[in-house]
């Protein structure tokens, strides 16, 4: 597997890109937690290019807007990424083009 810059990311870690610790990350029932979310599906919209060269598609996991995993089936990644982070929400996205044709999340609009 070739590396993308995976690191492991633990409470004793200094702060990260987002300015928070993982034990002060927010949890997905909290106020912060959209904002964090919409960081990292960011983060993979910037790096998809790159990605789509690189491991078309597989799945890839992000934290704190770095990819921590991938591998080409999504259960791997899911169970990976649930080990090496069980406290903390993981986004998993397929690396695989995107139509102009999609819902805006932020207003439900297509």
């Amino acid at each position: 597997m070739k590396d993308m810059g995976a690191r492991q990311l633990t409470d004793e870690s200094p702060k990260n890109g987002f300015g928070v610790s993982a034990s002060e990350r927010p949890s997905p029932d909290s106020a912060g937690f959209f904002e964090v979310f919409m960081r990292d599906v960011q983060a993979f919209k910037e790096q998809l290019p790159k990605l789509l060269k690189e491991i078309p598609g597989e799945y890839v996991a992000i934290l704190d807007g770095k990819i921590v995993d991938h591998k080409p089936d999504w259960n791997d990644v899911f169970v990976a990424t649930r080990k090496a982070h069980p406290d903390l929400f993981v986004l998993i996205e397929h690396v695989a083009p995107r139509s102009a044709e999609g819902i805006d999340m932020d207003t439900l609009d297509r």
